[in-house]
């Protein structure tokens, strides 16, 4: 992926989630135009204010913030910050809407001159600086502030502004290409003890908003908006009556009074919270600082803030923190306890939650929620993955019968194809479990009244509901709710605001809510009977699939090690280590984070996790060989020739083909499988190693019972012996067994024909070319190793180089296939080889295709195409 530009885009969201949407209208624009284009993505129209008083609104806001916009900016030198250095040669920077303008590619030193002007005099004056990574914040070359500049809190820089100061600021942000980027600054106005202009601005605009999004009786409090924007005497301002202009901001307080009656009707819980990716842009290492910083913030804010809550999901997170800092452990379980600090989640990490097996989710939700219970004895019951890339159709029912009864994420609305149709539903399984879902606006949002505004109304237009969850605090690299938003908060839950009701909460708390409304029937929200499929992030599907792969490998080496360490433990009392297992599961299942094993991470997260899943495999590995030992030892394996013992490991009875290494047997001999009751079995050599002298041989097991064995003996006889009758047939390249009848075309290696035997039906599409090998220019917009875009270039591999069968036994018969493919603009490297065999089995009701790939294309995608002729009546 283009690393780089990912940043890029999602620094300019996170600018609002930290700043614009705060009192502070930092960057605003930026921010509300994520917000805008994340509703237009799923097709809903954004609540927006009629712009009636635009005058007004700007007018107010210019009394309250100040853009510093013109900077010089330098790479690094000692001593940047020194007012008395001459910054006349440096590079003239303009910082607006959130991105420098123009500074090149290493500027570390940024510098600006602000002088106050007569509107500021007297004011208290705090400035805010905003950069996408640690910097520092000097004031006439004194350090104020440091820190990672995405919640950094405004800092005073003056109690009592005088006109005509100047202040030298001077920001320095170390240069990386991600991370070290400068956003620009404002200076924030405040008089203390009079009525704020910056207040009845977000006044205004929150009621328009709520007005705009709720025409039905709405033109009486609109009629009283107008007044109150009308009573406000800009006149007196500009004629120096400070007092006069005091007095009119009251007046329009006053006049709004009856529109704040109105807007208390709905309701904002506001849920601190913090995303902290396992590994994204940083390794896990540099992650369990960042878990330690942003609880040890939330736990200083909840001492400065008594009503302050704050939800927390990600297991790992806790038991990092109780293993390194336990003292900060036992502070949040007292805080656990007194119901401030909420345990959502339940799961080790937020996984992917498509590609991992079913097996693997259920052990998310069971080590998580043993860990809550084990040390905060506390039930968790509040599904959370909002940042997770779409969502298995059998996670109600996986939640359902963990205990979970509600679920929370918002990655839907980042559709680009299809708008999600719903934003509080009902999310129903194929077994008819629900779950209450809830998508809020984001996760990582700020606390601003206009904006929270915004969004009571774009839900009350869609889903009639007059209370909203708000989720706010810095994100993804941590942080948390910060100060600044805590005040806003604080502000907002003030009566005597013209906002909506608005208090600090718990997920629990609101789902309780709802729960309650939907058991009288008030609440009749729509029920989604489908997969949660993100029309986006298709790339992360194939990408790093070295990590897809260990994964898969160890979930099924895990569990069947389990079973084997079980049942040995039963029958040879063989000990059984339940604490090795979990150990393992975590190191899996930490792998499973929706920024690891969909490959959308930097390179060394790739590094680490395959050193994390060797181990894991390396360490089940070992437990299920000496489990299956234990076994073979209290097996009878008596009788001529080679004993084998075959294990079956599922829950149901198999006939499968298995694969057995024994040692090559002189010339004139071959080997004869027979099961203990003497009957012979289907097998052939599929390779011989000449050097090592050794033989494979593939073996029909024929009924191998559930959860059990059967034990074959290799018998050497003469190679005149009769063969086992097979019902495998083979014409050319056309095969059947006893179920199915395969055509594979000489001329293009389609499978024309496949049919199977029971009822006749044919599978492939009429003239359809089924596994037919396709090529596409890739050519995504942004994030190569994220998203999938194809244009009109599409090439169809239907030449062949090789078609030929390759083995015909009375086990087998393996048709292979070879294609090459040069992209044509492509000069050099020479070209990709596919190799695939297609493999046909008697006994077995399956057809295998075995594909091998020299792969030498950029910016290609292959794929495999089965045209079928199926379909399904059963409505989703």
């Amino acid at each position: 992926m283009n690393a780089a530009l990912r940043s890029i885009l999602i620094e300019i969201c996170v600018c609002y989630d930290i700043a614009a949407m705060q009192r502070y209208r930092f960057l605003a624009f930026c921010g509300l135009g994520c917000a805008a284009a994340a509703l237009a993505q799923r097709g809903v129209q954004p609540v927006r204010p009629a712009e009636k008083y635009p005058q007004v609104v700007q007018r107010l806001e210019s009394l309250s913030t100040i853009a510093v916009t013109a900077w010089r900016g330098h790479g690094d030198l000692p001593h940047g910050e020194d007012p008395g250095l001459d910054d006349s040669t440096w590079t003239a920077v303009t910082i607006g809407g959130g991105r420098g303008q123009g500074q090149g590619p290493a500027l570390t030193w940024y510098r600006a001159v602000f002088e106050v002007p007569a509107s500021a005099s007297g004011a208290r004056l705090k400035l805010l600086p905003r950069f996408s990574a640690d910097g520092r914040l000097f004031v006439n070359g004194g350090l104020v502030a440091q820190g990672d500049g995405r919640s950094l809190d405004p800092v005073v820089i003056s109690d009592h502004a005088q006109r005509g100061s100047k202040f030298a600021i001077a920001v320095k942000v170390p240069f990386h290409a991600v991370t070290g980027r400068f956003q620009g600054a404002q200076i924030v106005v405040e008089r203390p003890g009079q009525a704020d202009p910056s207040v009845l601005h977000d006044e205004i605009l929150s009621a328009e908003a709520l007005l705009n999004g709720n025409p039905a009786g709405a033109a009486e409090h609109q009629k009283q908006l107008d007044a109150a924007s009308t009573a406000i005497d800009f006149a007196a301002l500009d004629g120096g009556d400070q007092a006069g202009f005091t007095r009119s901001l009251e007046a329009a307080e006053r006049a709004l009074q009856p529109v704040k009656d109105w807007e208390r009707q709905f309701t904002i819980r506001l849920v601190g919270n913090s995303h902290i990716d396992m590994a994204w842009l940083w390794p896990w290492t540099e992650t369990v600082e960042v878990v330690r910083d942003t609880f040890t913030t939330a736990l200083q804010l909840m001492r400065e803030y008594p009503g302050f809550t704050y939800a927390q999901s990600s297991v790992q997170d806790y038991a990092w923190l109780q293993e390194k800092y336990p003292a900060e452990f036992r502070e949040i379980q007292d805080r656990v306890k007194e119901g401030r600090w909420e345990l959502v989640g339940g799961m080790w990490v937020e996984p992917d939650l498509n590609m991992p097996d079913g097996e693997s989710m259920v052990r998310q939700l069971l080590v998580g929620t043993r860990f809550f219970k084990k040390y905060f004895d506390k039930e968790t019951t509040v599904g959370w993955n909002p940042d997770t890339f779409g969502y298995s159709w059998q996670l109600p029912q996986i939640y359902k019968r963990a205990g979970f009864d509600s679920f929370v994420t918002q990655k839907m609305s980042w559709n680009e194809t299809t708008s999600f149709p719903y934003k509080l539903f009902w999310w129903e399984a194929p077994d008819g479990s629900r779950v209450l879902t809830y998508f809020p606006h984001g996760y990582s949002g700020g606390v601003n009244p206009v904006a929270l505004s915004r969004d009571v109304a774009d839900y009350a237009a869609e889903t009639h509901q007059k209370q909203i969850m708000h989720l706010y605090g810095v994100g993804d690299h941590g942080g948390g709710p910060t100060r600044q938003m805590l005040d806003e908060a604080l502000k907002m839950e003030n009566p005597a605001g013209a906002y909506p009701k608005t208090e600090f909460s718990t997920a629990r708390s609101f789902f309780d809510d709802l729960e309650k409304e939907t058991a009288d029937g008030s609440l009749q929200p729509p029920v989604w009977k489908n997969e949660m499929y993100l029309q986006y992030h298709r790339g992360c599907y194939t990408t790093q699939s070295e990590t897809k792969k260990l994964i898969r490998q160890d979930e099924e080496l895990l569990q069947n090690a389990e079973k084997f360490a079980a049942l040995s433990f039963v029958t040879a009392k063989r000990p059984y280590s339940n604490e090795a297992f979990e150990d393992i599961w975590k190191r899996v299942l930490f792998d499973h984070f929706h920024d690891i094993m969909p490959g959308s991470g930097i390179g060394i997260n790739y590094v680490d996790a395959e050193r994390n899943l060797t181990d894991a495999s390396l360490r089940a590995g070992k437990i299920l060989d000496g489990a299956l030992d234990a076994l073979a030892g209290g097996i009878d394996t008596s009788g001529s020739g080679i004993p084998v013992v075959i294990f079956n490991s599922l829950a149901w009875e198999r006939t499968a083909p298995v694969t057995v290494e024994a040692p090559a047997l002189p010339a004139g001999q071959r080997y004869e499988a027979r099961e203990t009751g003497g009957q012979t079995l289907l097998a052939q050599t599929i390779s011989t190693d000449e050097a090592a002298h050794r033989v494979k041989l593939q073996i029909m097991a024929k009924a191998v019972p559930p959860l059990g064995y059967s034990t074959i003996h290799l018998v050497a006889v003469a190679d005149a012996s009769a063969h086992t009758a097979s019902a495998l047939r083979v014409d050319g390249t056309e095969i059947e067994n006893e179920f199915v009848r395969l055509k594979i075309d000489k001329q293009t290696g389609c499978m024309t024909s496949l049919i199977n035997k029971a009822d006749g039906k044919e599978a492939v599409a009429p003239g359809g070319c089924g596994n037919l090998l396709q090529a596409f220019k890739d050519v995504p917009r942004t994030q190569d190793a994220w998203e999938i875009r194809f244009d009109e270039n599409v090439w169809d591999l239907k030449q062949p180089k090789e078609v030929r069968v390759v083995e015909s036994g009375p086990e087998r018969a393996v048709v292979r296939i070879v294609n090459t493919f040069q992209a044509p603009t492509r000069t050099a490297g020479g070209e990709s080889t596919f190799t695939r065999d297609v493999i046909v089995y008697a006994g077995v009701p399956r057809i295998d295709v075995e594909t091998k790939v020299d792969w030498r294309e950029q910016h290609i995608l292959l794929k495999a195409g089965f045209p079928v002729n199926v379909h399904s009546d059963k409505a989703t």
